[in-house]
C-alpha cells in the first residue's frame, strides 16, 4: 500500500523524523524506477546538487554518466511529444550547451575526452533530428526505444542505486548536514506532489 509522504516537500517539515535528505533521495528514485521521465529533470538536479556538495561522494565519470544519460532523456522524450520546436530547441540549448561549464578539478584529461565526444555526438544527432523531418520520423519510429530505451534508463536506475547507497552509508554527519542546507536552498521537486511507497525510503537496502 502506498503511502503519500513528499507532498511540497520544499514546505513541509521531514516526514515521520526522516530527514529531507532522505525523503528527497527515495522521491528521486521513485521517480526512476518507475519511468515518471516528466519528472526527471529534477532527478538530474537532484545529482547535481549531491556532485557539487560532496564530490568525493562518487567518481567524475559516474556523475558524467548519470548526467548525459538523464539530459538526453530528457530531450528525446521532449522531441518525442512537442516535436522539433522553439521551446524544444530552448531546453536542448539549456542542457547541452555549446560550450560546456561542468569542468571539474576532479575530472581526467581522458573523462574530458570522453564528455565532449559524447556531448558533440548527442548535439550533432539532435540537431539532425531538427534539420531533416525524414531522419526524425525514421529515428522516433524505429530506433530512439532501442537506443534510448528501457534498456538504456534501465542502466541509469543502476547508476543512481550506486548513487544512492553511497550516499546513505558513506557520509560524515557534518557532510548530511552540508547535503541537506544545500537540498534546502534549491528548488528541487518544488511545486511537485508524488506517492511513494514508504518501502522506498530506505534507498540503501530497496531491491530492484
Amino acid at each position: 500500500m502506498e503511502t503519500d509522504i513528499l507532498q511540497r516537500w520544499h514546505k513541509e517539515k521531514p516526514y515521520h523524523g526522516l530527514s529531507e535528505l532522505s525523503v528527497t533521495a527515495a522521491a528521486v528514485w521513485h521517480v526512476l524506477r518507475c519511468r515518471m521521465t516528466a519528472h526527471f529533470p529534477r532527478v538530474l538536479n537532484f545529482i547535481d546538487i549531491i556532485y557539487k556538495a560532496a564530490p568525493d561522494l562518487l567518481h567524475y565519470r559516474h556523475y558524467a554518466k548519470l548526467s548525459l544519460g538523464l539530459r538526453a532523456k530528457i530531450i528525446l522524450d521532449l522531441i518525442g511529444q512537442e516535436g522539433p520546436n522553439n521551446e524544444t530547441w530552448r531546453v536542448f540549448q539549456l542542457h547541452f550547451p555549446k560550450c560546456p561549464s561542468d569542468v571539474t578539478s576532479h575530472m581526467t584529461l581522458r573523462d574530458l575526452q570522453k564528455v565532449q565526444s559524447a556531448d558533440f555526438s548527442f548535439r550533432t544527432m539532435v540537431k539532425r533530428l531538427f534539420e531533416d523531418d525524414e531522419f526524425r520520423k525514421s529515428y522516433m519510429k524505429e530506433q530512439v526505444a532501442l537506443d534510448y530505451g528501457e534498456a538504456f534508463v534501465a542502466v541509469l536506475e543502476k547508476l543512481m542505486r550506486e548513487l544512492l547507497v553511497r550516499l546513505s552509508t558513506a557520509l560524515s554527519e557534518n557532510k548530511r548536514q552540508e547535503l541537506q542546507l544545500a537540498l534546502e536552498s534549491s528548488t528541487l521537486l518544488s511545486g511537485s506532489e508524488f506517492t511513494i511507497s514508504a518501502a522506498s525510503v530506505a534507498v540503501s537496502s530497496s531491491k530492484t
